[in-house]
């Protein structure tokens, strides 16, 4: 979890902050918090946002088992 944080929003989550049983909303506002400050635009967190969650739904859709059609062939 915590590198495929890293490769889609760029944001480093503390390794105590996981062991400790961060929920995702935690773990959401770290993210948008980290986007967010200093001199970076909340747009550009944004879209950091926006480009880490399609990253994230295709690494979902690649890890699903592919379904097979009727005659056993993959759909």
């Amino acid at each position: 979890m915590k590198s495929a944080l890293h490769e889609d929003f760029a944001v480093d989550i503390p390794v105590a902050r996981l062991l400790q049983g961060a929920s995702a909303t935690e773990l959401a506002e770290h993210v948008m918090s980290a986007l967010t400050e200093g001199d970076g635009p909340i747009r550009a967190g944004a879209d950091a946002v926006r480009e880490g969650a399609r990253r994230a739904a295709a690494r979902t859709r690649a890890a699903r088992p592919r379904r097979r059609g009727a005659h056993g062939r993959n759909t």
